[in-house]
């Protein structure tokens, strides 16, 4: 879940090979299922990065039958995404009641809760993409809890716990991992050169840090409950 793999739509993968090859790389790393979230603003429509999806899934057909690919999109809020979500302009994630939302990095504590409830009051469930990017939510540690009080599910970059101790981003995020606030951990991969998916340094200190069944939670079973649409077990 969180993967730019549909080719010339944003700026994850620029061609067919390369989108492949992003696929390649991540299921050599054990990942059998990926949900594909391209940027919502893209100029390119949904039924056009629908079928390059299909294309995708064709060719991996015969290369990686295990493979399987979903359709979702990374949501960048605005004032007519409600209006967009429900005239089926954007979509949830695999046709779920889950919502893949971003927002401005700058955005303000007060907008994030508005919009994040604005999701909610029309039965969308919001998964707030790459949580540690918002310094709203680092200013006063009660904001996370609030939001996840009220329903807000969040998602990590395997890449954000990655880096050494002496980085405060990485303390940071370590931090509320083991504190069992996040409850995605993705790639966010985008090209074979720049942010691909890389998981091995973050997997390592997940494993020396949290039990199996933590684990197992962050990088698969949430996950999956998003494909059956079903609840993420607290």
């Amino acid at each position: 879940m969180h993967a730019h793999i549909i080719y010339g739509v944003d700026d994850g993968a620029q061609s067919i090979e390369e989108s492949i090859h992003l696929i390649k790389m991540a299921y050599q790393q054990g990942v059998k299922k990926i949900i594909a979230t391209p940027h919502s603003y893209s100029t390119i429509g949904v039924e056009i990065m629908k079928k390059r999806l299909r294309v995708l899934q064709k060719v991996l057909a015969k290369d990686l039958p295990e493979m399987e690919l979903f359709f979702g999109e990374e949501i960048l809020y605005s004032v007519d995404v409600l209006n967009r979500l429900e005239n089926q302009e954007i979509s949830t994630l695999a046709g779920s009641r889950y919502v893949l939302v971003e927002f401005q990095p700058v955005i303000s504590y007060k907008n994030m809760l508005h919009n994040i409830r604005n999701l909610m009051v029309s039965s969308y469930i919001p998964i707030l993409a790459h949580v540690e990017r918002y310094a709203c939510l680092r200013k006063k540690k009660e904001r996370l809890d609030e939001l996840k009080h009220q329903g807000t599910l969040f998602q990590m970059n395997y890449l954000s716990l990655s880096g050494n101790i002496f980085d405060q981003n990485t303390r940071w995020c370590r931090k509320i991992v083991l504190e069992g606030k996040v409850d995605f951990l993705s790639t966010d991969m985008h090209r074979p050169g720049w942010r691909p998916p890389d998981t091995k340094v973050a997997l390592t200190w997940l494993k020396k840090n949290l039990s199996s069944e933590h684990i197992e939670a962050l990088t698969y079973h949430n996950a999956l409950a998003i494909l059956h649409n079903r609840p993420i077990r607290a």
